[in-house]
């Protein structure tokens, strides 16, 4: 499986999934993700890998009123568009 944002500086590929295909509708979720619902999709660490450079890469820890737990999603430096988000524990 492959993705990009939507300019296409980040592309990434997938090889396996460990979870289900979920659309979240929590709080932080959706202020997270300024949609009613954020989708998400479990992917181990060692299946997941960039296909490009990730010069275009930017980074944002997200806290939530200090609610665990907190996390860092990743997004364009270029569209903006957000790629994935990782659980502080896996940094």
């Amino acid at each position: 499986m492959t993705g990009s944002c939507l300019c296409g500086a980040v592309r990434f590929e997938i090889g396996v999934t460990s979870g289900s295909f979920e659309l979240c509708h929590c709080n932080r979720c959706r202020k997270v993700s300024g949609s009613a619902f954020m989708v998400g999709l479990a992917v181990p660490r060692n299946s997941f890998q960039w296909a490009t450079s990730t010069d275009s890469i930017m980074a944002f820890e997200v806290p939530f009123l200090n609610e665990p737990p907190e996390y860092k999603t990743f997004f364009c430096k270029t569209c903006g568009v957000k790629s994935f988000y990782q659980p502080r524990s896996h940094k």
